[in-house]
């Protein structure tokens, strides 16, 4: 869990901070030179921020999965929430050079995406669901679910044809998750017109944010140390 204040009076706090597109540009050749795509750039650096401001060396780190693509009918509509998670595995080593923990970040996911890991939970719940009654099974649902106080979302890159609102000229967007109370906290990711923008949206103390704020930077200063 992150240093956050307990016991405090809490606020709504949205931060953000941005790399411009000719940077991400740069950035995308020189990690495709490491042989790992942004993303995984992404989750190192902020692994590496966490590990910084707490000092756990081994944890877990949430990427999330579009499921969509397992939808029959794409073309059809729904509202439903499709989105699996990758759980991937971070070990820091005193002394470990970031350039090696960019590169455990890109094999293990490489590998959890080749088994298909954010498919197993699957097959047990479509069962489970037809064996016990509704009651019981949203109960065993909420006493086993897997919480993770630290998370992280690439909400992907927003078409700026297809986003867009009569007479008006977009010049900057972002989207961001749910307004989460510490002591959790989420890094969402978002990229328009190449910009690529860090965000997080959360009910904390003025203390809270600016912890939160050398999180934000700190991944944009990472990510950016790698081009």
């Amino acid at each position: 869990s992150l240093p956050f204040e307990q016991g405090m009076v809490k606020t709504p706090h949205t931060m953000s901070c941005s790399i411009s597109a000719p940077e991400i540009h740069i950035i995308r050749k020189r990690v495709k030179y490491f042989g790992a795509t942004l993303n995984d750039l992404i989750m190192a650096a902020y692994a590496w921020q966490l590990y910084a401001l707490t000092g756990c060396s081994h944890f877990y780190l949430p990427c999330p999965v579009d499921l969509r693509r397992f939808i029959e009918n794409e073309k059809g509509y729904s509202v439903a929430n499709l989105t699996g998670n990758y759980l991937c595995p971070i070990s820091i080593a005193p002394g470990m050079a970031f350039e090696d923990l960019l590169e455990q970040v890109h094999e293990s996911m490489s590998q959890l995406k080749k088994d298909r890991a954010y498919l197993y939970q699957l097959p047990l719940l479509h069962n489970l669901r037809w064996l016990l009654p509704p009651s019981t099974f949203l109960k065993q649902l909420g006493a086993n679910g897997c919480f993770l106080p630290v998370t992280y979302s690439n909400i992907g890159v927003l078409d700026d044809e297809r986003f867009s609102f009569p007479g008006t000229v977009m010049e900057r967007v972002s989207l961001s998750g749910a307004y989460k109370p510490t002591p959790t906290f989420q890094l969402a990711v978002s990229t328009f017109r190449g910009t690529c923008t860090f965000s997080t949206n959360m009910i904390g103390t003025d203390t809270d944010a600016q912890i939160a704020g050398r999180i934000l930077h700190g991944v944009k200063e990472t990510v950016e140390s790698i081009g």
